[in-house]
């Protein structure tokens, strides 16, 4: 038996006292845990710990759905290029809303590479504000969530140009989010009146399950209509400035940083009047109530819904600058004039009928009838139809009212000099070499074609002759002939030379029917006009709300000798000078035009978006004037039809079914047994499918093989979203039947791995190869980043397109 000394009893006792006794203080003597919790003034936060809410299931509703618009709507674009750390995936249930009001939704992408780019500064990030200018070139509104770089000086004043148009602007600062720094974001919505606070926001008394999912107290302004609902935010930064509060935090809600203070705006509205922008801009302190599976506690929908009404809410001033957005359904172009029209100006109205036809509207060729029952009132009240109306500023101002309308006249110079006197000898009489010799001339000034005036101009005394011998009479010289010149000139006085400029401009006439004006000294100057005019270009122009006049290049217009410099003893100008401007030049055969893409919608069901339109986006970015044929509204073309295009596209990738299908297999067939060229994008492309079951695809890779496609392609794994709906695998074993080449494979997180995404293959190897060239995509264009849609469209278009 162990003896144990009492010395070592004495030390184990103590020992013991010294573990039990601060417990025994705490629990006993101080009652610790009998006490209310309370937290520390400034609570850590602890997001390991925070987890994401459950819920009860439920079926799921229907959302209601907005009437269908007139015209195609310009889309939502979310800033993902300032490598913002948050999945495209999170973006899902705003999207899905935005659907509902029949808006899109375009991310913004970082360039290839970006985060490899080894910046050692926030400073050095790049600025990106050509890019970011093609973006909402098209677009509604732009949503900006924590982004981890800044925005530059040139961006932000993009921006806000962009929303004193009418564009929104929906900026969300989150703390719970990586890299998010109030500080930072606040360049971007200081100009609005808005600032982000550095804090994030507690309750510990009325929370959704941990302290810092807060609930909002108060709903004013524009959100007086959420009052009553229970909508809680999951990690939440304060907002202040000048901006009206739209949510505030409840009673109990405390600050991280701002002590002493409750009630704290957590969504505001924000603007400068003075800058055109009030109201147009919405900051909020938390995104994760916008997303699953937040949004689907409490009333938290409610608060998308209002987030996504504000964004639906962009109205664009019907300005110059914003054609076609301001024109109806149905327009009509006239030509003015009974001149017969040339091939530049039947191009021209063609790619303005293509351009139309992209925003859901037709153009159509009229008459002057329809011109002049509009100016006339004959035309019924909201009847008339919109025109488009190209002219000569001669025949503008003889056929109709707009050159006065806009505020210009017509005015044309004469300037006839007059002769010194000569003699019948074989030289003209000397004057002596002090003398100083001048011309008369006469002016002659014409206005709007009515209003004549003869000015005698004399010059300065001429001194008397000194003749060495008698002479003959005199007699008069061949009178040069008169010199002149054409101006438009403002009410104020101000004169332009008429063939060094286009004048375009655009107003409502009074039968409700907007008309756009472009006119020019000749058809050569409307067609730069009218290219201006499709590709937004207003550069180095003098802008006003409804109208610009700007500068023609060198060449846009003749010099044609009842223009600016008739009369004149130079030579005329030479071919090079009177050539036509660059137009899209048709390839053989003539009859042929480029580019038809065809929208297999037929099938879509409610909510899915249109691949077409990517394909539409970048073939004009690229000069491209494709035509769109939407098979729900036009059915399927017919073989006619698609014999007429040097490139079909067939896109149905975007909806879950879509053709071709058998049906339609003989009218591709035929096409490209005349040397047609397609490309079929499409989930069941049924041309080169695998007999396989359908995945998703998670990853691409460029195949080096691709090399008429491949050209700038990443060479590193292309990753997608990855939510993407599972598609049919194409067949390996197809390359060997038709000789095919590959572009991009499924990658090494996709399923079946290195399966092919994109081939194509020609009849060069056929007994009479006719120029057919095909090209299978087994996905979405849309789902691709938007730098690697636009490369592989370019390379797309120039392998089709080359002669």
């Amino acid at each position: 038996m162990m003896n144990v000394r009492p010395r070592h009893l004495l030390f184990l006792i103590a020992g013991l006292l010294l573990l039990l006794g601060p417990w025994f203080v705490r629990a006993v003597v101080l009652d610790y845990n009998g006490r209310a919790y309370t937290p520390p003034d400034i609570p850590v936060i602890d997001l390991a710990s925070t987890p994401a809410p459950t819920v009860t299931p439920v079926a799921v509703t229907a959302p209601a759905v907005e009437p269908e618009p007139t015209f195609r709507t310009r889309p939502v674009v979310v800033d993902l290029a300032h490598l913002n750390r948050i999945s495209r995936s999170a973006f899902q249930p705003l999207e899905a809303a935005l659907a509902t009001r029949h808006i899109g939704l375009r991310f913004w992408q970082p360039e290839a590479g970006a985060e490899t780019s080894g910046l050692e500064n926030f400073l050095d990030f790049p600025d990106q504000s050509e890019r970011l200018a093609t973006e909402l070139a098209d677009a509604s509104a732009l949503v900006v969530v924590s982004p981890f770089f800044l925005w530059s000086p040139k961006e932000i004043a993009l921006v806000e140009q962009f929303v004193a148009d009418g564009g929104r602007l929906l900026v969300i600062s989150d703390p719970d989010v990586t890299g998010d720094a109030a500080r930072d974001i606040d360049n971007l919505t200081q100009p609005f009146g808005l600032v982000f606070n550095d804090d994030y926001l507690y309750d510990t008394e009325d929370n959704d399950g941990n302290f810092i999912h807060i609930f909002a107290g108060e709903f004013l302004d524009q959100a007086s209509g959420l009052e009553g609902s229970r909508i809680a935010l999951y990690g939440a930064r304060s907002i202040s400035g000048s901006g009206e509060p739209q949510v505030r935090s409840g009673e109990n809600t405390l600050s991280s940083l701002r002590t002493g203070l409750s009630g704290f705006t957590v969504a505001a509205i924000g603007g400068k009047e003075a800058r055109d922008t009030a109201g147009r801009v919405l900051a909020m302190g938390d995104f994760d109530t916008l997303t699953e599976p937040y949004v689907e506690r409490h009333d938290n929908r409610k608060l998308l819904g209002f987030a996504a009404d504000f964004l639906a809410g962009a109205e664009f001033a019907p300005t110059i600058d914003k054609f076609p957005a301001f024109l109806g359904k149905e327009v009509s172009l006239l030509y003015g004039g009974e001149q017969a029209l040339g091939a530049t100006l039947l191009v021209q109205g063609a790619r303005l009928q293509d351009r139309l036809a992209v925003t859901g509207r037709t153009l159509t060729l009229a008459d002057s009838d329809i011109l002049t029952a509009t100016l006339t009132g004959n035309a019924t009240a909201g009847n008339a139809p919109d025109l488009i109306y190209l002219a000569d500023f001669a025949t503008a101002d003889a056929e109709t009212p707009f050159l006065d309308d806009l505020g210009f006249s017509l005015v044309t110079v004469v300037v006839t000099p007059t002769t010194p006197l000569t003699t019948s000898a074989s030289a003209a009489l000397p004057a002596p070499a002090s003398a100083i010799t001048a011309a008369t001339a006469n002016v002659t000034v014409t206005i709007n074609a009515e209003i004549t005036s003869t000015v005698a101009s004399t010059g300065t005394e001429l001194a008397p002759l000194s003749v060495a011998e008698p002479a003959s009479s005199p007699t008069p010289a061949q009178p040069p002939a008169p010199q002149v010149t054409t101006y438009l000139e403002t009410g104020a006085g101000i004169r332009f030379l008429a063939n060094e400029v286009v004048l375009i401009g655009q107003r409502e006439l009074d039968a409700g029917a907007r008309v756009v004006v472009l006119l020019a000294v000749d058809s050569n100057g409307v067609s730069a006009g009218v290219e201006r005019l499709l590709v937004q270009d207003f550069r180095q122009c003098i802008m006003e709300p409804d109208q610009a006049v700007c500068p023609l290049e060198a060449g846009d217009a003749e010099s044609a000798p009842d223009a600016a410099t008739a009369g004149t003893d130079e030579s005329s100008p030479s071919t090079a000078e009177n050539a036509t401007p660059d137009v899209p030049a048709l390839p053989p055969p003539a009859d042929k035009e480029r580019v038809l893409v065809i929208d297999d919608n037929s099938n879509a069901q409610e909510g899915e978006v249109s691949e077409a339109d990517a394909y539409i986006k970048r073939l004009v970015a690229a000069g491209e004037s494709p035509r769109l044929w939407v098979t729900g509204a036009e059915d399927i073309p017919d073989a006619e039809t698609l014999a007429g295009y040097r490139w079909v596209i067939w896109s149905g990738a975007g909806y879950e079914e879509s053709g071709p299908y058998l049906d339609d297999l003989g009218l591709i067939n035929a096409y490209v047994n005349q040397g047609g060229r397609i490309t079929i994008s499409s989930r069941a492309p049924l041309l080169g499918m695998a007999p396989a079951e359908a995945a998703p695809i998670r990853d691409l890779v460029v195949d080096p093989a691709g090399r008429a496609m491949n050209q700038d392609l990443p060479g590193t794994p292309i990753e997608l979203a990855d939510d993407l709906p599972p598609v049919q695998p194409l067949d390996e074993h197809f390359l060997d039947t038709v000789d095919a080449s590959v572009v991009l494979r499924r990658g090494p997180l996709s399923k079946p791995e290195r399966a092919p995404a994109l081939l194509y293959f020609t009849d060069a190897d056929a007994e009479e190869p006719m120029g057919a060239q095909i090209a299978v995509m087994g996905l979405s264009l849309t789902w691709l980043p938007e730098d690697v849609q636009t490369i592989l469209v370019r390379n797309m278009a120039v392998w089709m397109l080359e002669e």
